[in-house]
């Protein structure tokens, strides 16, 4: 039975392969066994299951972002604009360089009240109403290491 396939038996609802382009073969086998997934990185909706012309695409809840596209976009832009600096840059919500695909296919499974709950969360998280970070330092434990 396919690894994706042992989140399935525990009982998860969702398979979420946080694995690059190695989670394309999880995200279409738990697909096409009919389980939701959610892809990562590009929206797999077009990469992996063609636009919706390959089986179980109506599986494919959405895709978490990596808005590279926008990254790159911004900085020829700053450059030919001459407001370029050198420096790291934090990409996010707010500045798009990350954000979830549409429902496409899927959309109509997802009840209308929670597409509006996801989008109010984005826009929580925009404003700074929602702490993304909180729950890793308020829950995380912090052991001390020894080395010898």
């Amino acid at each position: 039975m396919p690894p994706s396939f042992s989140g399935l038996r525990r009982g998860a609802d969702v398979i979420f392969a946080v694995a690059g382009p190695t989670g394309i073969g999880v995200n279409l086998e738990t697909a096409q066994a009919g389980a939701w997934t959610i892809g990562v990185d590009v929206d797999v909706y077009y990469s992996t299951f063609g636009g919706g012309t390959v089986d179980g695409s109506e599986y494919l809840l959405t895709s978490a972002l990596k808005r590279i596209d926008n990254a790159v976009y911004h900085t020829i832009e700053d450059v030919v604009n001459g407001t370029f600096s050198s420096g790291t840059m934090m990409n996010n919500l707010e500045n798009e360089g990350v954000g979830l695909a549409p429902y496409h296919d899927a959309a109509a499974s997802i009840p209308q009240n929670v597409q509006d709950a996801v989008a109010a969360l984005r826009q929580s998280i925009i404003n700074g109403e929602t702490d993304v970070w909180e729950p890793f330092y308020k829950y995380t434990i912090n052991l001390p290491i020894t080395m010898k």
